[in-house]
């Protein structure tokens, strides 16, 4: 195979191991490369995050799943009104009984939003929950409504 271009390119900017190996008497020996920079944070998982968000709060385990909230969503939701909120959920809707699709897509404000249809016991129709999350990970809207 003939090397193309772009391959006496890359090996004329690699050196090869063994001049790398020895420096040149009359010169010092090279300083150290510096540290590489710190790698970028990795984007949140979302779709890990709205499935366990989810199951908390079809668990009924709400204070994990209110630690997960943004600053905001926690100043409109405290854990007092999350636990009034599921157990009205709950009331209504029944036990969630079978999900049938989930997907990850933004949401109008630019956020990622998990959005899970399940079908509950005391209802005919699917049911859409969704939550959307910031840029670190931290819930930061959450809706359930009809389909």
């Amino acid at each position: 195979m003939k090397p193309g271009p772009w391959m006496v390119v890359l090996m004329t900017l690699i050196p090869s191991a063994a001049s790398a190996q020895q420096p040149a008497p009359d010169k010092p020996p090279a300083m150290p490369a510096a540290p590489a920079a710190a790698p970028a944070a990795a984007a949140p998982d979302i779709m890990a995050l709205g499935r366990q968000n989810a199951t908390w709060f079809n668990a009924g385990e709400l204070e994990p799943l209110w630690q997960t909230f943004s600053d905001s969503m926690k100043k409109k939701m405290d854990l007092e009104k999350l636990k009034a909120v599921r157990s009205q959920i709950e009331s209504q809707l029944g036990k969630e009984s079978a999900l049938l699709e989930e997907k990850i897509a933004p949401d109008p404000k630019g956020r990622q939003a998990y959005t899970r249809k399940a079908k509950f016991s005391n209802v005919d129709m699917p049911i859409l929950v969704q939550w959307t999350f910031d840029e670190s990970g931290k819930a930061d809207g959450f809706v359930i409504h009809p389909e």
